[in-house]
C-alpha cells in the first residue's frame, strides 16, 4: 500500500468520523430541543442557554456534514446541464468544480482564522452559556478544511458520474 493511498485512506476514515460528529450534533440538537420544550410547558423551568447551544449544535451538524457530502459529490450541481456534454468535457468539469470548491473554502478558513483569534485574545464568551466564542466559531473551518480533505481524496480517486 503507497503512501498516497494510506493518506488517502486517512482522509476518509476522518471524513466518516466527522459524519458521526454531524449526526451526534443533530440527535443532541433535537434532544435539548425536546427537553426544553417539556421543561418550559411543563415544568415551567426552561433551560436558559438551550437556544444557544442548538444553535450552535445545528451549525456543527452542517459543518461537520458537509465533507461526506462533498465525498460522495452530493452538493447540489447542474447535472442537467453536464448530462449533454461527453464524458471527457463532463470530467474536466467536475474537476475544476472540485478545484473551485477547494479554493473557496480556503478562503474563508484564511479570511475567518483572524476572527476566531480574536475571539480567543479578548476571551469572549456566548452570552447564555458563558462558553468561549471560539469554540461553536471553530467549527466552520474545521468542516471547511474536511471539505477540502474531501475534494483531494475526489480528486485522486475519481468516481465514475452518473
Amino acid at each position: 500500500m503507497s503512501v498516497l493511498s494510506r493518506l488517502l485512506s486517512a482522509g476518509k476514515w476522518i471524513i466518516h468520523a466527522a459524519e458521526y460528529v454531524s449526526a451526534g450534533c443533530l440527535v443532541l440538537g433535537c434532544t435539548l430541543n425536546f427537553v426544553n420544550i417539556v421543561g418550559r410547558y411543563f415544568f415551567h423551568a426552561p433551560i436558559v442557554w438551550a437556544e444557544e447551544i442548538i444553535q450552535f449544535l445545528m451549525i456543527g451538524g452542517v459543518f461537520f456534514g458537509a465533507p461526506i457530502l462533498t465525498l460522495r459529490r452530493a452538493h447540489i450541481r447542474m447535472d442537467m446541464l453536464l448530462a449533454i456534454f461527453p464524458d471527457a468535457l463532463r470530467w474536466g468539469a467536475d474537476v475544476v468544480g472540485q478545484i473551485i470548491l477547494a479554493g473557496v473554502c480556503c478562503t474563508i478558513i484564511w479570511v475567518g482564522l483572524p476572527v476566531i483569534m480574536q475571539f480567543i485574545e479578548f476571551g469572549q464568551v456566548t452570552d447564555a452559556a458563558a462558553i468561549p466564542v471560539a469554540i461553536p466559531h471553530s467549527v466552520i473551518p474545521i468542516g471547511l478544511f474536511l471539505m477540502v480533505v474531501a475534494v483531494i481524496v475526489n480528486l485522486f480517486e475519481p468516481k465514475p458520474t452518473a
